[in-house]
């Protein structure tokens, strides 16, 4: 019987790794440890720990996450699952992404010498801390599996052993092509709210390098909101980073007032289905430059915060300026052959992508403190 640790911090990694998680528990060679912390446990979030136990998914414990500052919640996790971790004694911990809760993990696995295999490293997110905190697990992990070539590239540029870099694509697209949306009928009746033929997704998140945290500039991209009458504007919650209670907070008021659609956190398959009915996802959310041209959903990035990501042409980047921001819009409205822009795409959902991962992990591990040299100049 295999040991294996899997570590989620939120709803958007859990999104992703759902499917590989419920797959591992079925495996009868398997044991499979399932801790959850982070905004999963946050009820400012939506309390998404929830949609894991909808899934009756097994938990094995929770670190509690109190959200207090960036150096408390790091030294907290730090701590317990690193107490968590030496008592289980896993062959292996998985992580995905960037967050700073997934990179305190990642550091109690290092310390305590427990190989790590890290999800979706390899990107590029130059507006946010999460590109430093990206890199820094890529360098303490053992095997590494990439969404992309260029991702697989770079994390080659670190100094990685090639044998253990693989593309296996975006999990996230793997699982759409497994999802069954939601109509817009079945939607509208479960949130008893009335849509319109076009539909706006709202989603922001702070730009965490940003010294201090201001809510003026989303202001300015809310505001133009009055002159496109014909969208419902659909609105979720921020995330936790510093600002994103202010965020959530703004929102909340805004729809009330505007009467627009707010829910904090829609679940997986809300979002996705309400994505796909979108005409175009407005913000700075990851799911608007990975799955939003799987869907043919337009996308305006807004800001720094997903700068560098690898992007398709369905994907406009606006900084926070209202009149550039509505001619975007108004320039979508008017295309002609949609399609194309939608082509070329750099995200793919490789097929038993899933499977490749659980058979990589299952192979023995060569070195339990593995030390990474970069090749000689």
């Amino acid at each position: 019987m295999q040991k294996i640790c899997l570590i989620t911090s939120g709803r958007a990694d859990y999104g992703i790794l759902s499917n590989l998680i419920k797959k591992l528990q079925l495996k009868k060679n398997i044991r499979l440890y399932l801790i959850v912390t982070g905004s999963h446990l946050q009820k400012k979030t939506g309390n998404t720990i929830n949609e894991i136990k909808l899934d009756q998914v097994r938990i094995y414990k929770l670190i509690n996450f109190k959200k207090s500052s960036y150096q408390e919640d790091i030294t907290n996790i730090l701590s317990k699952s690193s107490q968590l971790l030496k008592k289980i004694d896993p062959k292996i911990l998985i992580i995905l992404g960037d967050r700073y809760e997934i990179f305190a993990c990642a550091l109690a696995a290092y310390i305590e010498k427990i190989p790590i295999a890290h999800i979706h490293g390899g990107e590029v997110t130059t507006g946010s801390m999460d590109d430093t905190f990206r890199n820094c697990i890529t360098k303490m992990s053992y095997l590494h599996f990439a969404a992309t070539e260029k991702s697989k590239k770079r994390i080659l540029q670190l100094g990685e052993n090639q044998d253990k870099v693989f593309n296996i694509g975006s999990l996230s697209l793997e699982n759409i092509k497994k999802l069954k949306t939601l109509s817009k009928k079945i939607l509208e009746e479960k949130y008893n709210i009335k849509l319109k033929n076009k539909i706006a997704l709202i989603s922001f998140h702070p730009d965490t390098l940003e010294k201090k945290f201001s809510l003026k500039n989303i202001k300015k991209i809310l505001s133009s909101f009055k002159k496109f009458s014909e969208y419902s504007f659909i609105f979720t919650g921020s995330n936790l980073d510093k600002g994103g209670e202010e965020i959530t907070e703004y929102f909340q008021s805004y729809c009330k007032k505007n009467n627009f659609f707010f829910i904090n956190s829609l679940g997986r398959k809300d979002y996705l289905s309400i994505l796909k009915l979108a005409f175009v996802i407005i913000g700075n959310s990851s799911s608007g430059i990975i799955e939003a041209p799987a869907f043919k959903t337009f996308t305006i990035n807004i800001g720094n915060r997903q700068n560098g990501r690898e992007q398709s042409k369905s994907i406009f980047n606006c900084n926070y300026d209202q009149k550039k921001f509505i001619r975007i819009l108004k320039y979508i409205h008017k295309l002609k052959k949609k399609d194309k822009y939608f082509k070329n795409y750099p995200y793919k959902g490789h097929k038993n992508a899933i499977n490749k991962i659980i058979n990589i992990i299952q192979k023995p591990i060569s070195e339990r403190y593995n030390y990474k040299i970069f090749n000689d100049i």
